[in-house]
């Protein structure tokens, strides 16, 4: 979903509208059934599977995400810890601020 800021900025132009499988260096347009098997093919032959993304995924999608990091032994994660994560290294070094007291 894009922000107003974004959808006035012309982001939605750039919608992928459909699969797409690359051929040469080049995104050839094709059907979701051959997109969904070449992205098993990827999965089925990665020697460190990654399943990465699920920030604006549905439960539902999650759930069956966690089943099929569990069968090929994958990592999953989302996006919030490449978002976050200097956010959390800033903390461990100088601590969090949580109150002060008198003024």
């Amino acid at each position: 979903m894009c922000s107003g800021k974004e959808q006035a900025n012309g982001a939605w132009k750039n919608k992928i509208k459909s699969p797409a499988i690359r051929e040469n260096g080049e995104l050839k347009e094709c059907s979701y059934d051959d997109a969904i098997k070449k992205a098993a093919e990827i999965l089925a032959a990665a020697r460190r599977p990654l399943l990465y993304g699920w920030s604006s995924t549905v439960y539902e999608a999650d759930k069956v995400g966690v089943e099929l990091a569990e069968e090929i032994g994958a990592v999953i994660d989302n996006t919030a810890s490449l978002c976050h994560a200097p956010s959390v290294l800033a903390i461990q070094d100088v601590g969090l601020p949580s109150c002060t007291l008198g003024g």
